[in-house]
Formats: structure tokens, sequence, C-alpha cells
């Protein structure tokens, strides 16, 4: 048996409002990869055969921007986004909003699903960015 070596982190581009002295994660550089769980989203009332099945599972976001982690895959596209006044996580699956959460606090790691409505194809669940 031979030992597992875990990679440390690749630095990222520097995110001013999260990562440094006195910010919510701390004096550590951004990292350049974000991963995000989605767990307990579910067929919303608008929900048809078509639309696929609720996109829950883990996605491994890249930074492309200070603050913007995303990555667009065949049928989905996952972003998250932290900005001075708001942190913002959303699902795009099969064109359709399938998760969109605008917290109000800045840096947030936990988020919780705010479709719904009659017109929803999907709905609740929660998302949670590890780095």
């Amino acid at each position: 048996m031979g030992r597992t070596i875990i990679t440390p982190p690749v630095p990222g581009i520097e995110c001013e409002f999260c990562f440094g002295q006195g910010l919510p994660f701390g004096a550590v550089p951004a990292p350049s990869v974000a991963s995000v769980v989605f767990t307990g989203i579910a067929k919303g009332p608008a929900w048809l055969a078509g639309d696929g099945e609720p996109p829950n599972k883990i996605y491994r976001l890249l930074q492309g921007a200070p603050c913007f982690y995303a990555d667009a895959f065949p049928d989905t596209v996952v972003s998250l986004i932290w900005s001075a006044v708001i942190s913002t996580l959303s699902i795009v699956f099969f064109g359709n909003p399938a998760f969109l959460a605008e917290p109000v606090e800045v840096c947030q790691l936990s988020f919780v699903n705010g479709l719904g409505g009659p017109f929803a194809k999907f709905v609740g669940g929660r998302g949670v960015v590890t780095l």
C-alpha cells in the first residue's frame, strides 16, 4: 500500500471582499477551485419529463475572475459570485433555472434555493461551498 499525497490548493486571483486580514475567510490566498454540493433540489410544479432529473451532485468550479467561480458542462452552468454587498449561487440546467440564491451576507458558503412558484421547474434544496 502506498501513501496518498494530497496536493495543496493552488492560489487563485485575490478576492478583496472575502480573503485577507480581517475579512470573512481570513488572511489566506483565494483558491483557484471551489466545490459546491447541491442537495434536496426537487422537481417543481412546471417540471416536464424532458427537463431532466434535479441536479443534486458535486460541481467543481474554476475561478475565472476575482470573487467569481464557474464551470459549464454539456447541460449545466454553475456560478458562484461574491461582491461587496451580496453572494450569489446559481445553476442553469438544460436551459432552465434550477437553483438561485442571493442572500444578503457577503462571502456566503451555505445557500438555500430561492426558486419557487407555479412556473418553477425545480424548487428547494441547498448548496454548500467548500474551498
